[in-house]
């Protein structure tokens, strides 16, 4: 493979591994908006390139999530049962 080629193969895989991380964090239903969006254009994707990863999952979180009050981070649930 060419620096230049992502496979679309590889390009799910690294999507795989940056929506656990984000599992991880955010609350169920956060989660399911931010998987459901970013798997719904892998079917079509003729390269990795065209499959939602990285900075793009990240914009999703914070423009679209983090916005809305009652989608907020686990970590913010933890500290008000502290």
């Amino acid at each position: 493979m060419k620096k230049s080629e992502l496979s679309v193969e590889r390009g799910i895989e690294i999507q795989t591994e940056q929506l656990a991380l984000w599992a991880k964090v955010l609350k169920p239903e956060c989660f399911e908006r931010l998987q459901t969006w970013a798997v719904s254009t892998n079917e079509n994707a003729e390269t990795g390139f065209q499959i939602v990863r990285g900075s793009s999952l990240d914009m999703f979180v914070f423009n679209d999530l983090m916005r809305e009050n009652n989608l907020m981070l686990r970590t913010q649930e933890r500290k008000k049962k502290s």
